[in-house]
């Protein structure tokens, strides 16, 4: 009957307000429990972050001559192996191949030319 009473009074118009019977009830509920400590030992704490400014880093200019590729022939040469491939497809199974082994040839001259 008296917790109704305290809990009655404690509540008013939706807003919880603090009184001192219901401080007493939670002071006497646990008084084995020690209360967590307040110490910071080492572990806690931590070295504070330093951070290094960004510092634009001096390049030196490269010209268009680096830059671009060197002209080549492997592009015309694929072309003309990716035609004789599909060719190869609609007339016959030998221009198949030969069309199979011109791109792969294509390819990896394109692929492994030197600059």
């Amino acid at each position: 009957m008296a917790q109704k009473q305290q809990a009655q009074s404690i509540e008013t118009e939706g807003e919880l307000t603090s009184s001192p019977a219901a401080d007493e009830v939670t002071a006497t509920a646990a008084p084995d429990t020690e209360a967590p400590s307040t110490e910071t030992t080492v572990e806690d704490q931590t070295a504070p972050v330093v951070e290094k400014k960004r510092v634009k880093k001096k390049g030196r200019l490269v010209s268009v001559d680096e830059i671009l590729p060197k002209p080549s022939y492997w592009p015309v040469f694929l072309a003309f192996a990716v035609a004789a491939l599909l060719f190869g497809c609609v007339s016959n199974p030998y221009m198949l191949g030969v069309g199979i082994i011109l791109v792969i040839v294509a390819v990896l001259g394109w692929t492994l030319e030197r600059r």
